[in-house]
């Protein structure tokens, strides 16, 4: 990404690319973190990439894009609350466990 171009607040914007295409994005919506945030929308010129995801970190200058088919977004969700998912089902097992051994004590 070479040049990204807000209007002050506004949801539409542009992203010049390396290659000199132009990414007509518009946000759909902002998650702020702690020392970061996320980003998801709508892009336009990029062919079948019609989403876009970006992370900003605050010790960093240029955001992070990715831009992706609608299928992509959706196999990224799948993966990470899979991830997740898969967590909780093992701090579950672990917390059954342990129950299991404070009975037998």
């Amino acid at each position: 990404m070479v040049d990204a171009q807000d209007q002050d607040g506004d949801s539409r914007f542009e992203v010049t690319l390396n290659d000199g295409r132009i990414a007509r994005c518009w946000r759909a919506c902002i998650q702020p973190y702690d020392g970061c945030g996320f980003e998801a929308g709508l892009v336009e010129g990029l062919g079948v990439d019609t989403v876009y995801f970006m992370v900003r970190r605050d010790e960093q200058d240029e955001p992070y894009m990715l831009f992706l088919r609608p299928d992509e977004a959706q196999a990224m969700i799948w993966a990470i609350s899979g991830a997740l998912w898969s967590q909780e089902m093992m701090a579950l097992e672990e917390r059954r466990s342990n129950g299991a051994n404070d009975r037998q004590t």
